[in-house]
């Protein structure tokens, strides 16, 4: 039975997404010139918002990426910051980005990208409240091999990337995450300028395949390599008749906040015409990626026969991915409560301390004969990025100083 005020309620049942009907900007330089960043319209700075940096292609301007993307207004009303830098010319002005070996800095010195755009993510963040476990990159083409870039150098502020038409490092020691993320990779297996089965650059530098590309993340993120098919095709793109695009997860033994997704966009080439539901189906894939949340354990437990019982949290608690809340040490076949709280209240009771306020409270729960409780549910989307939330067990027992005994009180703060 679940019981339930308005504010954890709130935040635990609905989604919190709004529909906004505009979008505001600001600029942001981090050494090489403004840099365009769209707001959401309903920004104020109170509370963090994800953050998508995005990388255009060799001979592409932001704008052009923005329009060959299309994303950029469906980011923004849901809630999601766009930054649109410009890559340096080469010996013929067109601006690239020095990502690996085989691309693209052709034609130039060799310029630190991966550097400077660390310090833009990091510029954008003193002037926009970004969440920090919600920095995202796209990118097309160059720009792809250049989010692969970003992945590999600075995995610890990155949450998930979506690379477009591109590859990863063709050797994969030059590769060195230090820590887990989430990796979309699309790609139409008819592309002929980064060819499905890989191939060589200009400069006769390789590139790896889609199937080693996405391989060697499976490998980075510590994910069975044997990947598993979606049931459903996407209609992604308007040059190729019918649901097109294949859906290939590697998300078993991930570590946490690690996952490998390729849309493999059949019949399709380098230059796809997005249809109108790549744009939500992209969002929506962004939002539902982001770091793991974290979880602190608070203390105050209440000893019962054996002692205090134990509550062992864990999850990413991204949207749609299972959250357990696995007790032991209790006593066996007892009466328990799940105790859900928006804040810690800390109040004395029952000869213990009830560590979250009661907003959203899981009764009619029941140990079992080795006094071990697990309690599984499937995370919702739409919560409140940055918000704390507390859980607690109580157990009825005897041998508790008012025939009650408590776990500790864990808090879980958002991503």
């Amino acid at each position: 039975m679940l019981t339930r005020s308005s504010p954890i309620a709130a935040a635990l049942a609905l989604a919190l997404g709004t529909s906004l009907s505009s979008q505001t900007q600001i600029m942001v330089d981090a050494g090489r010139g403004p840099v365009l960043v769209r707001l959401p319209a309903s920004y104020t700075g109170q509370q963090p918002i994800p953050m998508l940096l995005m990388l255009h292609a060799y001979l592409q301007t932001p704008a052009e990426f923005e329009s060959f993307m299309g994303v950029t207004a469906t980011a923004n009303a849901n809630g999601i910051a766009t930054v649109h830098p410009l890559g340096l010319p080469d010996v013929f002005g067109v601006p690239h980005w020095n990502a690996t070996t085989a691309c693209c800095a052709w034609f130039a010195p060799g310029n630190d990208d991966s550097g400077y755009l660390r310090n833009l993510i990091d510029a954008v963040k003193l002037n926009v409240n970004i969440a920090p476990n919600r920095v995202h990159v796209t990118g097309y083409s160059n720009g792809g091999y250049m989010a692969y870039r970003m992945a590999c150098d600075h995995a610890d502020v990155i949450a998930s990337i979506v690379s477009i038409g591109a590859a990863t490092w063709n050797d994969p020691t030059l590769c060195a995450p230090s820590a887990p993320l989430h990796v979309l990779h699309i790609h139409g297996d008819q592309d002929v300028w980064v060819d499905y089965d890989g191939g060589l650059e200009l400069g006769g530098n390789p590139y790896p395949s889609v199937n080693n590309t996405v391989g060697y993340w499976a490998g980075y993120n510590g994910c069975v390599v044997a990947p598993t098919s979606g049931n459903t095709p996407l209609d992604l793109d308007v040059l190729v008749p019918g649901a097109e695009t294949a859906m290939v997860h590697y998300e078993n033994g991930c570590q946490p906040g690690g996952s490998v997704e390729l849309w493999q966009m059949q019949g399709a080439n380098h230059f796809p015409v997005w249809q109108p539901s790549f744009a939500p189906l992209f969002t929506q894939w962004i939002l539902a990626h982001s770091k793991p949340g974290t979880w602190t354990d608070t203390g105050n437990d209440l000893a019962g026969t054996y002692g205090p019982p134990v509550l062992q949290p864990s999850g990413t608690v991204n949207p749609g991915t299972i959250v357990s809340f696995a007790a032991s040490n209790a006593l066996e076949n007892t009466a328990a409560v799940l105790v859900i709280g928006a804040t810690a209240v800390n109040s004395p009771f029952a000869g213990g301390v009830l560590g979250p306020s009661m907003d959203f409270s899981i009764f009619g729960l029941v140990s079992n004969p080795v006094g071990e409780l697990n309690l599984s549910f499937t995370w919702p989307a739409g919560m409140p990025i940055g918000a704390a939330v507390y859980f607690q067990y109580w157990f009825q027992d005897a041998g508790g100083p008012a025939g009650l005994a408590s776990t500790t009180t864990w808090r879980l703060v958002l991503p």
